[in-house]
């Protein structure tokens, strides 16, 4: 199910809302792993209701400026040995109009916050495993941009 809701509050602000819900299955399994030795990996039905939503600003400045930001929060999920947690990112972005509308300076910012970190939880025979991997997903961007 998704819902989507957009609305331009003035002639400087807009912003839109985007939620995604969706149920997840993982079948239980079996399976030989045969390297290095052969052992049976088997899981149990896994089931959970999971989902999205983003949220989307934009402010037109003066002198042909525009600044972006946007929110992203990914709910828990299941993996086929064991679970994800929740993630959230913060961007933000601005943008220069030049050259009579050809031409565009910008800088924008990914994972403000560093939270985009995927939380995992494995579960095995005889084993559990829990992870915070940072993946690096902070990045600050400058450029130009020239339409023809």
């Amino acid at each position: 199910m998704e819902t989507v809701f957009s609305q331009r509050l003035s002639d400087s602000f807009s912003f839109s809302f985007t939620a995604n819900a969706y149920r997840n299955q993982i079948d239980a399994f079996r399976a030989l792993n045969l390297y290095p030795s052969p052992r049976t990996v088997s899981a149990g039905l896994q089931k959970n209701i999971s989902g999205n939503a983003k949220f989307n600003a934009v402010f037109l400045l003066p002198k042909k400026y525009e600044l972006q930001a946007t929110a992203i929060y990914l709910a828990p999920d299941i993996i086929p040995q064991g679970k994800t947690g929740a993630r959230f990112s913060l961007d933000a972005g601005i943008k220069k109009t030049i050259q009579n509308g050809k031409g565009e300076l910008f800088l924008n910012a990914v994972d403000l916050l560093n939270t985009m970190v995927i939380k995992k939880k494995i579960f095995g025979d005889g084993f559990y495993y829990a992870s915070d991997d940072y993946c690096e997903t902070q990045v600050i961007r400058a450029g130009y941009s020239y339409k023809f």
